[in-house]
């Protein structure tokens, strides 16, 4: 949900609610090495995290600023957001290795992968983060065309940590307008986690939105 407000003829406001639901997928996690047997194999103790669902409650507020030079228009938005994540139980199981022979060094190890040595539920804390996003966008208007291409860069800068270049994103793509109200989008995204071992993220995104 999003209202917008236009201040000046260049300059626009806006506030809106986002609500997110993600998955998160069973997860295995290598807790350790616990020995090598007289045939060198390496045994290893784990976790399984199993699956959940994570809500969160994101809202939002901007300023943006439109020019124009030539067929290309520009705009720089900046946006305030407020994420709150809802706590969550998860469900762990825990996989440990024994040795056949605890007076052999070199004996082998054996695990139940049946029944899990341990299981046990923790709860995720709730957590909540504030964000500055920085974005430049580029559209060219091109002349008796429908399809308006465009290109954007947005910056993340984390303000309750004070973490600049938290991550930053990159979107490449074309707007479609069906008519006066209605418009498609589609759009390649990559996102580079700058900040965090997190992998950098490719996709491909479809758009719409309309005007009342």
């Amino acid at each position: 949900v999003d209202f917008s407000y236009e201040i000046l003829s260049w300059l626009k406001a806006d506030i809106g609610y986002i609500y997110i639901q993600s998955h998160n997928a069973t997860e295995k996690k290598i807790k350790g090495l616990v020995g090598v047997d007289s045939d060198n194999n390496e045994y290893y103790n784990y976790n399984i995290d199993h699956a959940y669902w994570e809500h969160r409650d994101r809202f939002i507020a901007s300023l943006t600023a439109s020019w124009k030079i030539g067929r290309v228009k520009f705009n720089v938005r900046e946006r305030v957001q407020y994420q709150y994540t809802h706590s969550a139980l998860v469900y762990e199981d825990q996989y440990r290795h024994y040795s056949a022979d605890p007076d052999d060094p070199n004996s082998s190890y054996i695990l139940d992968e049946e029944e899990p040595t341990k299981s046990e539920a923790e709860l995720k804390e709730a957590k909540h983060n504030t964000t500055l996003r920085t974005r430049l966008t580029a559209k060219w208007d091109i002349k008796k065309c429908s399809i308006t291409p465009f290109a954007s860069v947005e910056l993340f800068t984390r303000l309750d940590k004070w973490r600049f270049h938290d991550k930053i994103r990159y979107r490449i793509g074309a707007e479609y307008k069906i008519d006066k109200d209605n418009e498609i989008s589609l759009y390649y995204l990559y996102q580079d986690n700058h900040a965090s071992s997190s992998p950098a993220i490719h996709a491909i995104g479809v758009g719409y939105s309309f005007d009342l």
